[in-house]
């Protein structure tokens, strides 16, 4: 069994076929790959009423801040925890990624309640 996961979320990972891991990186790389994203993003960031989807998908991503953060010391650990030492490929890239935006021109406020 893995240190770095409990019972419940390894049966998780074995009916689910993922499990969420908190801090698997660090803020520094995830800002930097957001920036990426951000930048194929056809919205302004900074401008919510821009935002005139609610869902943009995003295709393959190889740079640096993404390869980094599927290639920690602690994900190895949890790869190999969950799927055995050397059965599983280091990744490269970054398939899909599904970005959700809150449309508040799409809002109901109920006026009486």
């Amino acid at each position: 069994m893995s240190s770095f996961l409990n019972k419940e979320q390894i049966e998780q990972f074995v009916y689910d076929g993922f499990v969420r891991i908190d801090n698997a990186f660090s803020n520094e790389v995830a800002n930097a790959a957001l920036d990426i994203l951000w930048q194929d993003i056809p919205f302004d960031r900074s401008k919510p009423e821009s935002w005139t989807e609610p869902v943009i998908r995003l295709g393959m991503y190889s740079q640096e801040p993404f390869i980094k953060s599927l290639n920690t010391p602690s994900l190895y650990a949890l790869f190999d925890a969950l799927l055995g030492t050397n059965t599983w490929i280091p990744c490269k890239s970054v398939g899909t990624f599904l970005s959700g935006f809150l449309l508040t021109n799409h809002l109901t406020i109920p006026v009486n309640m």
